[in-house]
Formats: structure tokens, sequence, C-alpha cells
């Protein structure tokens, strides 16, 4: 534990079993069940007192409003109470058969006492001068602790059956289970810090072990802390703890939060019917760990009740002492048969009695999101793959060649890979108008299936193309400003091509004057360049030349025509480079 503690010598074979502190005077008070007795010391370890010689006294509480002590004698099946030095000694109740009372909690602003008792098990209720005693719950508290909540209720929060941790108003309702242990202990001196619950667990088997376990409401998470402490002389102590409390009066403003709130309900009925009988949720829960939550159902409809036909909104509101609120909201709609389908179903998806049965790659209740996407570049391909589709790590998604795999982004969950074409087994095809470029996006070993649609199953295959035209037109002035002209195929992919105009036959330095003219006789140089992987070829098929800067004015005066030079005009250059650029001059 990170903090120093000071050792106060108590006689030998002493028992402690229950501890309290008055944090106006900085005094601890606890009681010794071995010796039979309650003392208390000043907290900087000076004043040692015992103020009260007594029968096995099991748990202590202290009342500071009235500055009282409250008892429970063990083997005298007793509650008593004292000022708080040891005066006036009082017995307020005593039982006449054997029952044996331990904890004891005290709240002297509401006015009530809660013990818990074994041989008969209960946790009771009573007034400050235990007289009206009613059972709050049938069971044995090994430690308890009571918040007070902005309603005036209390609800109770105890350890039992030696594994599990529980709460409970203090009226007895709202029972519920916070955790359940595997492993058994027997806890004591349960205290409450925010979200966290502490007490101390002891185990008998193999051997005595006394620890001081603290369990987290708010993340579901127990830690059971290092029995070894630090004195503050710097000594290491390994101690047994048999009785923690926690004291602290630091505000606790954790909101509330409502859990497991119902999914929207949707209920077919015949075409006669005209509503539907019989309509229940399981019933949201309430965190445990925020300041005495409590909710209310609002709404029209119960919970098992009837509903009719069309759509009721059903609604949870909850509230804590913080003033804090959360909410939950849910439908139930209640339809014909013949209305449960009625053309919702999208992306060629089939209906069947009102749900959408998605075609491989779709999802979504009625089919609407894609999980795949594929963008294509001239020289590449980039594959977006949603994570849904995939029953694992992202890194086990890959192309053909397996070490290029995917990436996943943690905010969006979805996974991309990316491939030039000449690379991870990409494939080149074609026909009389299109370069298809295809891979096959795998996730684990690919099974004997060729494999060109995804599946949900283990094994997942998704053939991905990019389709690019081998023929589209570009054009551009005498002027030179040309730039780089893209083209698609119903944005399957794009070859980028640049035409752009030269000052000699070199082709080394592009025309750059923008008020250039061209006279009659001058020589026009032209390049066309193409964007692509090696393997990708290109020619000329047709240039012609229009008096204005729209391709399709009049008149039209063909250069090259079916891939031949026309006759009136003289070619000087005509060159197929293997960098994707074809030359030509023109004599005008």
């Amino acid at each position: 534990m990170d903090t120093l503690f000071n050792l106060i010598p108590l006689p030998e074979n002493s028992g402690i079993n229950g501890i309290d502190y008055d944090p106006g005077n900085k005094m601890v008070y606890w009681n010794d069940f071995n010796m039979d007795r309650i003392s208390r010391i000043q907290l900087d370890g000076t004043n040692q007192e015992v103020i009260l010689s007594t029968n096995s006294p099991h748990s202590i509480a202290l009342d500071l409003v009235n500055g009282k002590i409250y008892w429970t004698m063990y083997n005298d099946r007793a509650i008593l109470r004292a000022n708080l030095d040891g005066s006036s000694v009082e017995e307020l109740f005593k039982y006449t058969s054997f029952v044996q009372p331990t904890s004891i909690l005290v709240d002297p602003v509401n006015g009530f006492l809660v013990w818990s008792t074994r041989i008969v098990n209960q946790v009771v209720k009573a007034t400050l001068n235990a007289i009206n005693e009613e059972v709050v719950r049938p069971i044995y508290a090994e430690g308890m602790f009571n918040e007070e909540c902005a309603d005036d209720t209390t609800r109770l929060f105890y350890y039992t059956k030696q594994t599990e941790l529980g709460v409970t108003n203090l009226d007895g309702s709202g029972d519920r289970t916070i955790k359940l242990f595997s492993d058994q202990t027997t806890g004591s001196s349960l205290s409450k810090y925010g979200s966290r619950l502490f007490w101390s667990a002891r185990s008998y088997s193999p051997s005595y072990t006394g620890l001081i376990n603290e369990y987290d409401m708010k993340s579901s998470t127990l830690t059971i802390h290092n029995s070894t402490v630090t004195l503050l002389n710097g000594d290491e102590l390994v101690i047994n703890p048999v009785t923690t409390r926690i004291i602290s009066h630091t505000p606790y403003n954790e909101p509330v939060a409502i859990e497991g709130c119902p999914d929207n309900i949707v209920v077919n009925i015949d075409e006669n019917a005209s509503n539907a009988s019989s309509i229940s949720w399981t019933e949201p829960g309430l965190n445990s760990w925020s300041s005495c939550p409590t909710m209310v159902f609002q709404g029209t409809g119960t919970n098992g009740g009837d509903f009719s036909l069309g759509i009721t909104e059903l609604h949870y509101q909850a509230h804590d002492a913080a003033g804090n609120i959360d909410d939950c909201q849910f439908s139930v709609t209640v339809r014909r048969f013949s209305d449960e389908c009625n053309n919702r179903c999208l992306n060629g998806a089939s209906c069947e009695q009102g749900v959408c049965e998605c075609l491989a790659g779709f999802d979504g209740d009625m089919c609407q999101d894609k999980l795949t996407a594929v963008e294509c570049g001239s020289t590449s391909m980039t594959v977006n793959v949603d994570a849904r589709l995939v029953p694992g790590d992202a890194s086990g998604v890959h192309f053909h060649n397996r070490s290029c795999n995917g990436v996943i982004n943690a905010t969006t969950d979805i996974i991309t890979l990316t491939t030039d074409y000449n690379e991870c087994g990409t494939i080149l095809e074609e026909d009389n108008t299109t370069v298809t470029f295809s891979n096959v996006i795998t996730y684990a070993k690919p099974g004997s299936e060729d494999g060109t649609a995804i599946t949900r199953k283990y094994h997942m295959q998704v053939r991905v193309e990019c389709c690019l035209k081998k023929e589209e037109v570009i054009s551009g002035s005498f002027r030179p400003q040309l730039g780089e002209v893209s083209f698609s195929d119903k944005g399957s992919g794009d070859f980028s091509l640049r035409l752009e105009r030269f000052q000699t036959n070199a082709f080394d330095k592009s025309e750059s004057e923008t008020t250039s003219v061209v006279g009659k006789g001058d020589y026009l140089y032209f390049g066309v360049y193409l964007e692509s992987v090696p393997g990708v070829g290109m020619f000329i098929d047709s240039c012609w030349a229009t008096t204005t800067q729209d391709s399709d004015a009049e008149p039209h005066y063909s250069l090259i025509s079916s891939g031949l030079v026309e006759l009136f005009m003289s070619l000087k250059k005509y060159i197929s480079y293997s960098d994707g650029i074809v030359v030509h001059s023109l004599d005008c």
C-alpha cells in the first residue's frame, strides 16, 4: 500500500473485530473480542485507553451526533450503548433465543440502527433505542455499509455467503447482487469510497491469510492489496487484516447510468388482430457505483402488457443524489405480417418475415451498409474492408501475396490494403475496350473454392478489380495550358493521360508561354503521356484539330485517323517510348 503506517502495540492474543473513527477528535476506537474490552487512541498514537470491559464485543459503531458508542455482544446475544468515554452503559436489546449479533451500523441523522445476526441469519433495522425492530433481509451479512440518499432513503451494501457483494434499500426493496466471486473468503467491516468497496477478506486454506480486498463497481475489477506495509520508521511488516475501515469526507458525484436498456421490439400479428398481447422485456438495471440511484418507467404500456398496432415509444429515466440523469429509450412496434417486408430491404437483399437477408458484402437491418470499397488509381488500387466481415486480427487479411496484409484504423474499424498493379499477385487482363487489374482479398488460409464472393465464414475471399478503359479523348489548344486529364469507368478506375506541347523536336522543354502564337509553316511538337505500370502501353488512334477549345467543334481537321497520318500533313517524328510517352511533330 502506498502510504506509511503507525504500529500500535497491543497485548498478545488480542482479537480486533471492529474499528471506527472520530474525525473531530482524531481518535480511533476498536473492540478486542479476545480481551473482552473496547479501547481508543489518538491518531498520533498517544492517549491509548480502555473505555469498556464487556463480554465478547463483536462490532462497534460511533454515534458522533449524540456522543454514543454502540456494540454487539456476540456470546451474550445483546445490543448495548454507552457514552464515548465508556460511561452510562445501557443494554438496549437481548435475544432470548440462540441468535448471535455480529456487525452493527448506526445512522444518527435518520435515527436507526442496523445489525446482522447469525444462527438465525438476518439483517435487522431498529430505532436508536433498539425498538421496533424489523427484518430487512433474511441473510447473514458478514460486512455492511449504509449510504444515505438525497431523497431521505438509505441503501445498504453487504457481503454475504463468503462470495457475494450485494446492495438493497433499507426497506428491503431493490435487492440485487453486485458481484459473485468464485473463491470463498470470510469478509468483514465493509466500507465504501466512491465506486469502490473495501473489506477484510480471510482465507483459512491452505493457511490462515488476511487480505484487504477492493472491488470497483464502475470498472467491475477486484484488487487484492499487498499485505506488506511500510511503517513510519521504514520497516516493512506483513499483516493479516481482520477489520478495515475507510473514512473519507470527499464528495462523490459519479453520474448514474442505466444498464441493459432493452432493444427495440418488433411483433407481427395476424391480419384480423388489432394488438399484440403479453409483450415483455428484461428490466434494465442501475449501476451500483453512483450515489443512491433511482429509476422510473415513463410512457404508455407496461412490461408484460398488451400493445396496439403501430409504434409505442417507451422510456426509463434514472436520477441520483448528485442530480445526474440518465435515459433509456426503446420502442415496441406491432405490425401485420403483410407489412413486415414492404420493399424495405436494399442492395438486392431478400426479406423473410420482416428480416432482411443481406447479400455477401452488405450489413445493417436493411442491408444498407456496404462493407467493402475499391479505390482505383492509375498505378495502384486501395481496398477498404469493414472489420465486421473479419472474425479476427486485421493482419490476417491479405492480397493473393500473403505478405501484402491489411492495416486497421482503430477509430473507424476499417481494414485498408494497398498495392501497385504490378505487385502482390495482381493479374492484368484485357479485352477490346478495358484493361482489368484483379486480385483476391483473403482472410486465413483460402479454401478449395475459387472464392469470388465475401462470406461470413471463417475463410473469407473477395475478388477485387480495377477496370480502366482503353480509349478516351484528351484535348488542348495551341496555348500550352493543357494540364492533366483523368478518366474513369463508373468510378472503377483512372488512367492518367497528359497532352503537352514542346518547344523543339528534342521534346525536353515544354512550351510555357501562354500567349504563344503559331504561324503558318511553324512546327508544333506534342507529347502524350500515360501514367501506369510496366506492361501497359499506348498508341494514338486518332488526332484532330478544331478552331476552338471544343473538341467537337467544326470545322474539323483530321491529323491522325485509325492510327495513320493524313496525307496533307507532313509527319516529322513519331516515336513510342517505353516510359509511356508518344511524341510527334507536325508541319503546319
